[in-house]
């Protein structure tokens, strides 16, 4: 397959570049790689589309930095292979409770749980911020038999670390078949079951309520769709939040007040990402 090689000027804040990378990978990017003061980023030619591009770069807090790109047809290689090898670490999460590793790593000792991912995409390896402060905040969660719905799946990881922690039924969805093909692969390496659909808030109408409801995507989609998420939780039901710095974490729990969710706490993350954690008190 013929990759294109997006370079971009990087931006000075490293949450920038993350910032930056998050969107880009909800756009079809597949993997990145950060040179000095460049930001390369990769994507299938078939796949690019540069007016969706320039759309992302016009969005908060992008539009204020005159992001330029330049394109050039990417060597011949196999970059998510160059990405797995270089950049995807084994992590520790959380000592003693949880680790993430690829298939590729030695198992990591001394853990409760250890979540094998197969690092398809740059995002939900458990190296970004937004994933491993949802994994913790889940880590405080007794699940044992509860239903999850995890909205914009990816790789899958939090679905799966749901069933590890004895969820009985966990819905994932994502817009992007490629990332239900790969939950479902790490689904099977981790020996759970995800049940997998496709689609946007949309295809919430057809699932049932669940008592844990998980999103880790992003601050516009979050607003956009909170809607829709209220109605799918139990009463009592827990909501995670993810995907937001802390500068619109005012902006978030305004929008959660008013559906009638409750803050019950949230973790900041090095580089100022944040995870949300809120109950439903309606009936």
């Amino acid at each position: 397959m013929k990759y294109f090689d997006v370079i971009f000027t990087s931006p000075a804040e490293d949450w920038l570049t993350d910032l930056l990378m998050q969107e880009l990978a909800d756009i079809g990017f597949e993997s990145f790689e950060k040179k000095e003061d460049r930001l390369h980023a990769f994507l299938p030619q078939e796949h690019f589309d540069e007016d969706n591009l320039k759309a992302l770069l016009q969005h908060e807090p992008f539009g204020n930095l005159s992001l330029n790109f330049e394109v050039a047809e990417a060597e011949d290689k196999n970059w998510n292979e160059e990405w797995e090898k270089n950049y995807f670490k084994p992590t520790i999460v959380m000592e003693g409770e949880l680790a993430v590793r690829a298939p590729f790593h030695k198992p990591v000792e001394g853990v409760k749980h250890e979540l094998i991912i197969d690092p398809k995409m740059a995002f939900g390896t458990g190296n970004h911020g937004t994933t491993q402060a949802m994994l913790t905040l889940m880590s405080q969660i007794n699940m044992q038999g509860a239903t999850v719905i995890d909205m914009g799946a990816g790789s899958g990881i939090l679905g799966i670390y749901a069933m590890l922690k004895g969820a009985r039924q966990c819905t994932s969805i994502d817009i992007d078949d490629w990332c239900i093909s790969n939950a479902a692969d790490n689904a099977e390496l981790n020996g759970v079951k995800l049940d997998l659909i496709q689609g946007d808030a949309e295809a919430l109408r057809k699932v049932t309520r669940a008592d844990i409801f998980l999103a880790n995507i992003n601050r516009n989609i979050i607003l956009n769709d909170l809607d829709m998420y209220v109605t799918r939780m139990h009463p009592s039901g827990i909501m995670l939040l993810s995907g937001f710095l802390i500068d619109d974490l005012p902006m978030i729990m305004d929008a959660v007040s008013k559906h009638g969710l409750t803050h019950s706490g949230h973790l900041e993350m090095p580089g100022g990402w944040v995870a949300l954690r809120v109950t439903n008190q309606m009936p």
